[in-house]
């Protein structure tokens, strides 16, 4: 859902080579796993906790970092050395943290680096069972601008949503009188520009007109892969609660929009519902839902076809969701990433955008990051769209909409050697 919204990057280490030494061990397990990092600076440092659970005998980590980078071991708050770093585990059955920073090479353009996580890594004996690796290979480049200026305006431009072929845009505007109250603006509507090629600007757009817009608020559009769905939130009359989920349909990419649908219950309830996110197949739609400021989570539902009813929406859990607001989203279209916007605490503005992955569909997903090179220290950054191809993420902030490039990133190895005494 967009908001105004009054709504720290995790950054784990990747764990490419680990080598174990036969010799004696402890005979209880011992559990390993990096924690979520609540300290970050684009291209200045990291901080990374390492949390070891259970009984792990006496045991020597020698952490070799990569080419460039210096490691602080940080311990009750003293830093004891930097480059290659030695710690000893001595045998407790409490749990504890090792927390240590990473310092990787200046980075002038701001990209953000994302290495990996390793969660659950139990060693037992002599043998390593790992939990999910879930990995975050991305490189952000910095934001820009410049394809939406025909867009941008002293207007909100908000909420993108991007064709397969990103030749076509969908957004929602309104104006600085609209603000009425947080979390509903009468004179927002839904809006489309066009591209002849993904280099190209986008051009000026053009309002979709009463047959969609009404003189209520539509906000939130997400555009079907084939192109001949649009699914939008909505306060107009004729819904379940404050802010429901529609969708508008066309028989071809050349026809006009027919009439909204409601989507009815189970997904639409007295509560507000918004942000829609439907998959490439038309089967799964993942969606926000709140009361208007508050309470807002993730959730997803399913439907066996395109003809069929939906489910009752699954919340997205504490994995993802948090105490405090998570609002808009968008899901590659392989499943396996999500993007979203927080006002959670650790963010850099007042809401961020972070993005959690998962190893497959039906796999947990990992701890959320915030993608730091976006996100402002001061403003607020929202409503994310993935492209089809994976390599664009659109976005707005504050009164614009932005885009980033995402690369694929193969970190430099980190070696990580468990010597039991």
């Amino acid at each position: 859902m967009f908001e105004i919204p009054f709504q720290s990057i995790f950054v784990g280490i990747f764990l490419s080579t680990i080598f174990i030494q036969p010799a004696m061990v402890s005979a209880q397990p011992m559990a390993y796993r990096i924690l979520p990092s609540d300290s970050y600076i684009p291209g200045v440092s990291i901080l990374v906790q390492i949390e070891v659970t259970g009984d792990p005998g006496s045991i020597t980590i020698v952490e070799i970092p990569p080419a460039g980078w210096t490691i602080n071991r940080i311990w009750n708050g003293g830093v004891f050395g930097e480059g290659m770093i030695t710690w000893k585990l001595n045998k407790s059955s409490e749990s504890f943290i090792l927390k240590y920073n990473i310092y990787p090479p200046c980075n002038t353009t701001g990209d953000a680096v994302f290495s990996g996580l390793i969660e659950n890594q139990v060693i037992m004996g002599n043998t390593i069972m790992s939990g999910p690796e879930y990995p975050l290979p991305y490189n952000f480049t910095k934001p820009t601008t410049n394809p939406f200026i025909n867009i941008n305006s002293w207007f909100f431009n908000i909420a993108p949503s991007v064709s397969e072929d990103e030749l076509e845009l969908y957004f929602c505007r309104g104006s600085l009188t609209s603000i009425s109250r947080w979390s509903v603006f009468p004179t927002f509507d839904l809006y489309k520009a066009s591209r002849t090629s993904k280099i190209d600007n986008w051009s000026v757009p053009d309002t979709l007109g009463s047959d969609v817009n009404s003189e209520a608020a539509e906000y939130d559009p997400d555009i079907s892969m084939d192109g001949l769905s649009l699914y939008f939130s909505s306060d107009r009359e004729g819904g379940y609660g404050g802010s429901d989920l529609w969708v508008v349909t066309r028989t071809t990419k050349n026809d006009p929009w027919g009439k909204p649908v409601n989507l009815g219950s189970p997904i639409n309830s007295p509560r507000d519902e918004a942000s829609p996110d439907i998959s490439p197949d038309g089967q799964t739609l993942y969606f926000s839902r709140g009361d208007g400021r508050f309470d807002w989570d993730l959730y997803v539902t399913k439907r066996t076809n395109t003809r069929s009813g939906w489910s009752d929406p699954e919340n997205l859990g504490s994995s993802v969701n948090s105490i405090s607001n998570e609002f808009s989203l968008s899901v590659s279209d392989d499943g396996l990433t999500l993007f979203f916007e927080s006002d959670r605490p650790g963010g850099l503005g007042l809401t961020d955008i972070y993005v959690t992955t998962r190893v497959a569909r039906d796999a947990p997903w990992s701890p959320p990051v915030n993608i730091g090179v976006i996100n402002s220290g001061e403003d607020y950054e929202y409503t994310p769209c993935i492209s089809s191809d994976g390599y664009t993420l659109y976005y707005a902030g504050w009164f614009y909409l932005y885009q980033v490039s995402v690369n694929p990133f193969v970190p430099t190895a980190v070696n990580h050697w468990f010597l039991f005494d």
